[in-house]
């Protein structure tokens, strides 16, 4: 989901080629369908995803409200990020504030896949994505590696953890 939102023209900065701008089906806004997004004074570059017909869900600013912070570290995760699904063991744990409750009754937060943060890439438990009935963010869990490999009884090549697509459907 992270890519360009425009190009600049060379030679002269802060000039931004225009896009096309379409209304979000779902919060009905006015939206580019790339563009910056700013959430915990962190900024990326986003890159909708659009529906068959070239439409968007949500405007760039509904998905920065979706932003959260990982409860372990307190990095940013975005709408499209990959996420861990740690248990707190510590009966004394504190999440970090902006963080999200995966499983109240098993003490499992959203956490990032973050060198400091992530075990491993094979902790990998699902993404962060927008969840169009409530307007906020969920996460979409996906088979980690290890789940994967487990159940098949073989290797498990992953290319990209941060690929949602190659996610849904593992080899």
């Amino acid at each position: 989901m992270i890519a360009r939102s425009s190009a600049e023209i060379e030679g002269v900065p802060n000039v931004r080629i225009h896009q096309k701008k379409l209304v979000a089906t779902i919060c009905g806004h006015e939206t580019e369908p790339k563009g910056q997004v700013r959430a915990f004074d962190v900024e990326c570059e986003m890159d909708m995803p659009t529906k068959p017909d070239g439409s968007v869900e949500f405007c760039l600013d509904c998905i920065a409200g979706m932003t959260i912070r990982c409860a372990w570290c307190g990095n940013v995760i975005f709408i499209g990020s990959p996420v861990t699904l740690y248990g707190a063991s510590d009966p004394d744990f504190v999440p970090k504030p902006d963080s999200v409750v995966y499983d109240e009754a098993r003490r499992q937060y959203v956490g990032c896949l973050g060198w400091e943060c992530a075990d491993t890439g094979a902790d990998r438990a699902g993404f962060w994505v927008p969840d169009t009935q409530t307007r906020r963010g969920m996460v979409e869990r996906v088979r980690s590696p290890i789940e994967v490999a487990m159940s098949t009884g073989s290797t498990v090549l992953v290319s990209d953890l941060g690929d949602i697509k190659e996610a849904r459907n593992p080899h």
